[in-house]
């Protein structure tokens, strides 16, 4: 649960991604001055023992991305979602990822797209 922030940010470092925000992926929040594009993702879960004994851990995560134009915003909201998968990452095995909600906001000048998935580890 707490180390599924480092798979989210290995997901989000992919080069497909990275290319899009100029590399500015931030966990919680972004330094003040910072230019858009760019995302933040945040986290908070649970885990539950399943009755085999198998520890899971569910956690949702909320990305935000942050751009001047809509398109823009619309278009790395679509290469987020291609790559938040199921697999391996930073020794984090994930197992499931659900696209639970997806919604818009403007603030200030600039455009928010907000992904929140559920995402399952053990």
């Amino acid at each position: 649960m707490i180390s599924v922030g480092k798979a989210i940010y290995t997901i989000l470092s992919d080069n497909s991604i990275k290319a899009l925000v100029s590399g500015r992926v931030f966990p919680v929040v972004a330094p003040q001055d910072t230019q858009a594009p760019f995302i933040v993702y945040t986290r908070s879960g649970k885990r539950e023992v399943s009755k085999d004994g198998t520890l899971y851990y569910y956690t949702t995560v909320e990305i935000s991305i942050i751009t001047k134009d809509y398109k823009q915003g619309i278009q790395i909201a679509e290469a987020v979602d291609a790559k938040m998968k199921e697999g391996e990452y930073s020794g984090i095995q994930v197992i499931d990822v659900l696209l639970n909600s997806v919604t818009e906001e403007v603030s200030e000048d600039e455009f928010v797209q907000v992904l929140q998935y559920l995402v399952i580890t053990i």
